[in-house]
């Protein structure tokens, strides 16, 4: 760790540094994986889907057991790294034995009877290789990383949606705020852009440089530290942020999920913080989740974010549900102990909402240009399909907004 000497003895700014074993390790896999056409593209045509969040457990297990009969490399990297499931020994060394040999010695690999098992997960995105941790199976423990800290959620469906948008706005100096595994941050940086990200959890900062190195991004670099403390002073051209928005009963869970009983307890403080470290016609862009209130419109809150905002402002809201069908989908990780503790899991959400007073739930994107007048604007990009698309979508309208 390297100490910022512009840092207050309150607020010591830190960069981590992974071990060069373990960057070298997962540089050769990304070599590895980009030669045999690990791609989102891949993943779409063998699975159908573009997201794992759109995967199921039982469809896992199904996709599981179809790809351990196929023994051609592909195959075996979608089992080993995406549906993060053991992958026999044998079968592994003879597509990589160097590499396996040297994944084994720097902790990638974990030995388990006569299959080996990886305990980083590794996601294809706008051509970069993103290492993070498990999605489906508990965070296995890795000699590779030295920093603790929770486990480092791995691109999801909002971070997908962010990549779409993020090469169409990134200019200049940028800032990555939450930035979790780094997905963000090295998709900026292989458009040429330098970028800053900016995380709370150590593990996670030191997963996002591993992801640098590994991608051969040297652009990016990533700083420990509470939002923009790590920045004071310093303006960017543009801001990304995709902070933790669930409103979870869980406020002591893993530091990417809860995002309060509103879910925009982070938001809040992060568009608080657009004015102060824009530049002058500088964008952001933000997703999150954001519980109303009974009676309480998507307007009547977003004015409370971003009223003192020096700029225009787009909020995109593009899905909702009620609080019952968000729970259900929230409490889903129960299952595995059975219906019994999926309704328990239930019943404690739903009573946390209801204690909040929380009756719907919205996914928006939050698009800001700092132009000198405050101008807030809402609009649904709900998807209508009937049987054809009837509006656009909300990356269509974010996109559109800023060139106008």
């Amino acid at each position: 760790m390297v100490r910022n000497p512009a840092a207050t003895a309150l607020e010591i700014t830190v960069e981590v540094r992974p071990e060069p074993q373990a960057a070298e390790c997962l540089r050769r896999w990304v070599k590895q994986l980009r030669r045999q056409r690990y791609t989102p593209e891949a993943i779409q045509q063998v699975f159908g889907i573009r997201s794992a969040d759109e995967l199921g457990a039982a469809e896992r297990e199904v996709w599981g057991t179809r790809l351990a009969e196929r023994t051609d490399p592909l195959s075996v990297w979608l089992q080993l790294f995406w549906l993060e499931r053991p992958v026999r020994y044998e079968l592994l060394a003879g597509h990589a034995d160097q590499l396996l040999e040297s994944g084994l010695q720097a902790g990638l690999f974990q030995r388990c009877g006569r299959s080996v098992r990886a305990s980083l997960r590794a996601e294809p995105v706008s051509g970069a290789i993103v290492w993070a941790d498990h999605r489906f199976e508990d965070v296995a423990r890795t000699s590779m990383l030295r920093q603790h800290g929770g486990p480092v959620y791995p691109p999801g469906a909002d971070s997908l949606m962010l990549a779409e948008i993020v090469p169409h706005f990134a200019t200049g100096r940028m800032l990555d705020l939450c930035t979790g595994s780094g997905v963000l941050a090295l998709i900026i940086a292989r458009g040429g852009n330098k970028v800053v990200g900016v995380d709370i959890d150590p593990r996670a900062v030191e997963v996002a440089q591993l992801n640098a190195e590994a991608n051969g991004l040297k652009s990016a670099r990533f700083l420990l530290g509470d939002l923009y403390a790590p920045v004071a002073g310093e303006r960017f051209h543009c801001i990304v942020a995709n902070p933790p928005f669930v409103c979870s009963p869980y406020a002591n869970g893993p530091r990417y999920h809860s995002g309060g009983p509103l879910g925009d307890q982070v938001l809040r403080r992060i568009v608080a913080g657009f004015s102060p470290h824009l530049h002058r016609g500088g964008k952001a862009l933000a997703i999150s989740h954001v519980g109303l209130r009974q009676g309480e419109s998507l307007a009547d809150r977003a004015r409370t974010w971003l009223s003192h905002f020096d700029g225009r402002c787009l909020v995109a809201e593009f899905a909702r549900a009620d609080a019952a069908s968000f729970v259900a989908q929230q409490a889903t990780f129960a299952l595995a102990e059975g219906m019994a503790s999926f309704r328990r899991e239930f019943r404690r959400w739903l009573q946390f909402l209801r204690r909040h007073r929380v009756h719907e739930i919205a996914a928006v994107l939050v698009a800001v240009e700092r132009t000198g007048t405050n101008f807030i604007e809402v609009v649904s990009a709900k998807p209508v399909v009937v049987p054809v698309p009837l509006n656009k979508s909300a990356i269509q309208v974010v996109r559109e907004w800023w060139t106008h």
